[in-house]
């Protein structure tokens, strides 16, 4: 691809997510304040008040929410809590801008959080998590306090709304990063949803396959960009007969109500999905943004992204849609009790304002 050179060099940040399975243990769960270590707190500056947008959910087991988006039933379900070092993640971002958002300097828990929607008499889970995988990257998280760490939750939390993996009809992928797909395959590489069609780009697809990590100059970034093909390709081979290509191109209906469109610059086909085409709707931006100090700071990039100048070319654009449409956002790998919320005018930007799902 053309923009290989350029997309490459976002790529060795985000080499610590693709690493096989391997067993350990995990901890019990903890309960969560409701101000999650390392969420975003209001700065003191100017906010534009807005009337906020409504969402009645409800809490099932195992922290599992469900909620209505214009009709269509939507279930939160947690694959995993990983605690990240900081400077993955931020070390762009000022040390004055850390401290006003209340970001923590030294380690933050994400979450690796993903829609299973019900469509059209369909499962349709947007990725799946990084499922044993997580171990991997915890182990590189090596630096981190790991006591809150939790991995490979999914299966799990499907029990709650009363499914297993047999029962998942299709599974979007928005990009092919570990904490999206590696939870396609079990701790032996073998299939765990063999009843779900697998919808990629095909930007996505044929970035990862035709990428030549020979002509990489320097040794390690090589070898790591050789390894970070290897995982791609591994799942790629074991799912490729359950995989519909997603066209390049704007925004598609992939199920009623249900929408497609491209995000590329965290990955090189990275596919952004909106659910609801009434007066409520949805918006899953994938990886987009990180964490919802980059709602604040849309023009300072994040780690993992492939394409940082791409990735921050979306930003603003992007928030200032979700905000003249009063939406609901979906925020992957925010923090716990802030990954669902919406978007209000503060300054020059956007301040991010989660739903306090402890309510029903």
């Amino acid at each position: 691809m053309g923009n290989s050179r350029r997309i490459l060099q976002g790529i060795l940040a985000s080499a610590v997510l693709f690493w096989g399975c391997r067993s350990a243990q995990t901890p019990e769960p903890q309960q969560q304040n409701s101000e999650s270590e390392g969420a975003e707190t209001a700065p003191s500056s100017q906010t534009v008040a807005v009337t906020a947008p409504t969402l009645a959910a409800r809490q099932l087991e195992n922290g599992v929410f469900s909620f209505e988006i214009d009709g269509t039933r939507i279930y939160q379900i947690t694959d995993a809590e990983m605690n990240y070092e900081s400077r993955y993640l931020f070390s762009d971002v000022p040390e004055e801008v850390m401290k006003q958002h209340n970001v923590p300097s030294d380690q933050v828990l994400l979450t690796w959080t993903h829609p299973l929607i019900k469509v059209g008499g369909k499962n349709v889970m947007l990725g799946v998590g990084g499922g044993c995988g997580g171990e991997g990257v915890r182990g590189v998280m090596s630096e981190a306090d790991h006591s809150t760490t939790r991995v490979d939750l999914l299966q799990d939390n499907l029990k709650a709304i009363g499914l297993t993996a047999d029962d998942i009809d299709a599974i979007v992928v928005t990009h092919a990063h570990t904490d999206h797909i590696n939870g396609l395959l079990n701790e032996n590489e073998e299939v765990l949803f063999p009843n779900a069609t697998i919808y990629i780009s095909k930007v996505e697809w044929d970035f990862w396959n035709d990428l030549d990590p020979e002509t990489i100059e320097d040794p390690l970034r090589r070898k790591t960009i050789t390894g970070l093909k290897e995982g791609a390709l591994r799942h790629f081979a074991k799912i490729e007969s359950q995989v519909v290509y997603i066209d390049e191109g704007d925004r598609q209906e992939l199920f009623p109500g249900v929408f497609t469109e491209p995000a590329y610059g965290h990955t090189a086909g990275q596919i952004m999905v909106s659910v609801g085409s009434g007066a409520q709707k949805m918006y899953y931006f994938s990886d987009v943004f990180l964490h919802p100090v980059f709602v604040s700071i849309p023009d300072i990039s994040q780690g993992f992204d492939a394409d940082p100048e791409q990735n921050n070319a979306l930003k603003r654009p992007f928030l200032e849609r979700f905000e003249k449409e009063n939406a609901i956002l979906w925020g992957q790998n925010f923090p716990p009790t802030t990954v669902i919320g919406y978007v209000v005018p503060q300054d020059d930007a956007w301040l991010w304002t989660p739903f306090d799902l402890s309510v029903d």
